[in-house]
């Protein structure tokens, strides 16, 4: 089943008001948000339903868009995946300027979606690669085999894609966002950690020297310990078995082989760091990049360059508001783990919010944004101060200094996290259950309790390939 969509996409006429217009045009619109059960897709409601909750300023005039006649092409790591033929969940967009903004929300992948993308990670997470720990064991003579698992809802077919037209005869530029991109980037990490459980890192030393990679590492439950234990009970048991078989091994069958090669150690919240997947023609020759979502072509500025001042214009309407679910997952009832990007597209420019949210009962909290926006004319922005402090700012001082080019791509990154036992003394509250999204995330800013929360989290180290402050000339 399709999550409900959130998606906001002004009339046709609104559109041509502001030079933008929608993509997949049909001469049968239909209704802005269908009942679950509608399958009709050429079918023109005669009322409208109630819209849900959402901010006045992303609430837009019109809430019908048109029917689309096909997917767009497209270009990453999920698209061999099977298809889930949700009609009610089918890609919709605009075209403002020289970019074609599409989204589309899907349905939860099905079996055969799903084992394919797991064996897809698991070849990734096995791949050999230059200061990668080995995972031969000295003991079985073989290589340990890495197993992991996908998230237990995981939108293969959502999407967001930015595409940028290029000059006659070139290809297009592309920012794009999905599940799978971001599960591979979260499987590469493995190949850099251990298959052995001593590895494992201690859930109250988040920041200490225990092994971790790009962010990614292995952490351990409050009944970790337990089940240690019994893990070391049942390979002491195939052990015994094994010595008093002791052919067994010469006719294929090494128990203590098969337990080590199927043991499942993986950092099982998901916590990909993951900021996006950029094609652009014009950088990409310059790297050789395959399954790194184009990391290299992100060059480091210092300091923020996204002018926050477009998006506090509330003179401009919001043309098109998406949120978008890639993965989510309830850590086998132990905390929640959750992906989502957020698109607003103004006349002015357009804005990208991603969040990966992760809360391990009793462990941990960690919240990490990727902001993206391109502005459509050169735009001056303030000198001086960084990241979201220019919401304040910009709003009361003019202090303008350095200037946003115009279809340029400005990408900044924050990472914030605390151990469970730190929250006290950072004045947050211990208790599970104030650290839910209870509202799925419908609500602004100002009304969403955990949001507010996370804000207050410290910021840590990014990875020394995902720089704070980047831009992308397309």
């Amino acid at each position: 089943m399709a999550p409900a969509s959130r998606r906001r996409i002004l009339s046709t006429q609104t559109l041509s008001s502001f030079g933008a217009s929608p993509l997949y045009p049909s001469s049968a619109p239909r209704s802005f948000s269908p009942p679950p059960s509608s399958t009709c897709k050429n079918t023109t409601t005669t009322s409208r339903p109630e819209p849900p909750v959402c901010p006045r300023e992303l609430q837009p005039n019109s809430t019908h868009y048109p029917v689309p006649p096909q997917p767009p092409p497209s270009s990453s790591v999920g698209d061999d995946l099977p298809r889930q033929g949700n009609h009610d969940a089918e890609p919709h967009g605009i075209r403002v300027g020289k970019w074609k903004i599409i989204t589309q929300n899907s349905s939860i992948g099905d079996e055969k979606g799903m084992e394919k993308l797991t064996l897809l990670l698991e070849e990734i997470a096995d791949a050999d690669a230059d200061g990668a720990e080995s995972n031969f064991s000295t003991k079985t003579g073989k290589k340990s085999k890495r197993r992991l698992c996908v998230p237990e809802i995981t939108f293969l077919d959502a999407f967001l894609s930015l595409q940028f037209d290029g000059r006659d005869g070139e290809k297009n530029s592309e920012l794009k966002f999905t599940a799978g991109d971001a599960l591979v980037e979260w499987a590469e990490a493995h190949r850099y950690l251990g298959c052995s459980h001593s590895n494992q890192i201690n859930s109250n030393r988040l920041n200490s020297h225990y092994q971790t990679f790009r962010g990614v590492s292995i952490l351990k439950t409050i009944d970790a310990d337990a089940w240690a234990n019994r893990v070391a009970r049942g390979k002491e048991r195939v052990e015994d078995s094994a010595n008093s078989h002791p052919n067994s091994e010469e006719n294929g069958n090494d128990p203590v082989s098969s337990w080590t090669s199927t043991e499942f150690f993986y950092d099982w919240t998901f916590a990909s760091p993951y900021a996006g997947t950029i094609h652009c023609p014009s950088n990409e020759h310059k790297h050789n990049s395959a399954r790194n979502n184009n990391r290299q072509i992100w060059k480091s500025l210092p300091q923020s360059h996204i002018p926050f001042h477009l998006l506090q214009d509330t003179s401009q309407p919001i043309l098109l508001f998406d949120d978008i679910m890639l993965y989510e997952d309830d850590l086998h009832d132990n905390g929640e783990v959750s992906l989502n990007v957020k698109l607003r597209v103004m006349p002015t420019c357009w804005y990208i919010l991603q969040r990966l949210f992760v809360r391990v009962d009793y462990v941990c909290i960690k919240c990490r944004e990727v902001r993206i926006c391109c502005s459509f004319e050169d735009v001056p922005i303030a000198s001086g101060v960084d990241g979201l402090q220019k919401q304040k700012t910009q709003s009361t001082q003019q202090n303008f200094g350095k200037i946003a080019k115009s279809n340029t791509i400005y990408r900044d990154v924050t990472w914030r996290e605390a151990a469970w036992e730190e929250l006290g003394e950072l004045g947050l509250p211990k208790d599970p259950k104030l650290w839910r999204d209870e509202n799925g995330g419908n609500n602004a800013l100002s009304q969403n309790p955990l949001a507010a929360l996370l804000m207050k989290l410290p910021l840590v180290p990014l990875p020394n390939d995902l720089p704070a402050y980047s831009c992308v000339e397309v």
